[in-house]
């Protein structure tokens, strides 16, 4: 190789070498101002799932962040907001793209005849979170552990709405849901909110093409620990008396008599003649009721076996009422 082609090669290096270190120096020496910096829309406050934003400024605020740094797809007119609701519930200072939310014609149609539902559930009773992603089939499991503790198949082949998803900002799944949404019948409703009181509700996730799951059936505490049903073999048995038995005796009520009237009853003699002489005796027997007229029974000739010592009475004689 000539001398001079090895010279013109040897500036030619050195001459990018300078360019590259004196490229990286000003790059490095540039100041955070120098950098390239757009607006992007955040949110003011929390969201819920569900949100519908009327007036953006309530909801959202612009922040400056460099170019560099800028979340793909983040949202950056104001107007493109008005009548959009939340997807998924999202925090202060999260930025909104096109995939957190949707408009009023997007919004998923209940099936005919069903309500939406909400239900809190937590990581593990929602199948770590693929039980609560929007159009999932699922079965609600209900557990009770007062009493005589159970565990049943509440509903069957239930419809996911939505759920209150949080995504970071690729899109991909931050956290799982912690209130999910159902498509529901009325009894479906009211079953639900009774069976939440009573117990704890999960979610299984369950094949999509699977159909004909039964959910009459319930298992108790006997069926998966039959040894609590039998007495130990080193127990001794206890033979318990049981107390003497009390006999009560029950008295009839008495029979409620009816007032009757009040009667009085007496008898009177008649004397007619004189004492020594011939003379006719005659009693008569009445009776009265309480404030009613004098009735007279009978009568009835007495033989008088009285005698008078002084001077005859020819007179007739009327006694008056005996008793």
């Amino acid at each position: 190789m000539k001398a001079k082609t090895m010279i013109l090669m040897g500036l030619a290096i050195t001459c990018g070498l300078g360019a590259s270190y004196m490229t990286s120096r000003l790059l490095a020496e540039r100041s955070p101002s120098d950098e390239e910096k757009v607006k992007i829309l955040v949110l003011k406050k929390n969201v819920n799932v569900g949100q519908r934003i009327t007036d953006p400024e309530e909801f959202v605020e612009f922040k400056e962040v460099s170019k560099e740094s800028e979340p793909p797809d983040s949202i950056k007119d104001l107007d493109f907001l008005k009548g959009k609701t939340l997807k998924q519930g999202r925090t202060k200072g999260d930025h909104l793209t096109a995939a957190h939310l949707r408009s009023f014609n997007d919004t998923l149609k209940l099936p005919e005849g069903h309500f939406a539902q909400g239900l809190k559930v937590t990581l593990e009773g929602s199948a770590s979170g693929f039980a609560s992603l929007p159009g999932s089939r699922v079965n609600i499991v209900q557990t009770v552990t007062r009493g005589a503790p159970y565990s049943q198949m509440l509903l069957a082949d239930v419809l996911v709405l939505a759920a209150d998803l949080k995504l970071d900002s690729n899109g991909e799944l931050a956290s799982p849901a912690q209130v999910v949404t159902f498509a529901l019948k009325q009894e479906d409703v009211l079953k639900v909110n009774l069976a939440k009181e009573l117990g704890i509700l999960s979610l299984a996730l369950r094949n999509v093409d699977e159909k004909g799951i039964d959910t009459s059936k319930a298992v108790y505490e006997k069926d998966i620990r039959p040894e609590r049903q039998k007495p130990s073999a080193i127990e001794d048995p206890i033979t318990v008396t049981p107390p003497p038995k009390t006999v009560v005796e029950v008295k009839p009520d008495p029979v409620p008599q009816p007032d009757l009237p009040k009667i009085v009853k007496g008898h009177y003699d008649i004397i007619v003649g004189t004492e020594s002489g011939a003379r006719e005796v005659r009693r008569v027997y009445w009776s009265q009721e309480e404030d009613g007229p004098v009735v007279i029974e009978r009568t009835e000739m007495l033989e008088s076996t009285r005698t008078q010592t002084g001077p005859a009475d020819t007179s007739p004689r009327k006694e008056g009422p005996r008793t």
